[in-house]
């Protein structure tokens, strides 16, 4: 059975377009909770909301067939930088604080 022809669906550039900030925060999100936990000891709960809203609405997007799966490995390889910047960053401040 063939999917019904969305108009609605968009290309991997219009998605990058549409979902640039949850790009953003998908960078930054690993450096912010991982020093945020082990250096201001702020409560796991803060970050697993924002965690929700950086990558909900475009799972949600892929989900419903609106945006392509390529959107979602991007975000993957982006978050995987994020968490290596963020392996460096608290390196870099246990070198100074210790």
């Amino acid at each position: 059975m063939q999917q019904p022809n969305r108009s609605s669906n968009l290309s991997l550039s219009e998605a990058l377009h549409c979902y640039w900030p949850n790009l953003i925060g998908v960078a930054v999100f690993p450096a912010v909770a991982s020093v945020g936990m082990k250096i201001f000891h702020v409560p796991f709960p803060v970050f697993l909301a924002f965690f929700v809203l950086v990558w909900g609405p475009a799972v949600l997007a892929n989900l419903n067939g609106r945006a392509p799966n390529m959107l979602l490995t991007i975000m993957w390889g982006i978050w995987m930088g994020g968490v290596m910047l963020a392996f460096i960053l608290l390196q870099i401040i246990k070198a100074f604080v210790a």
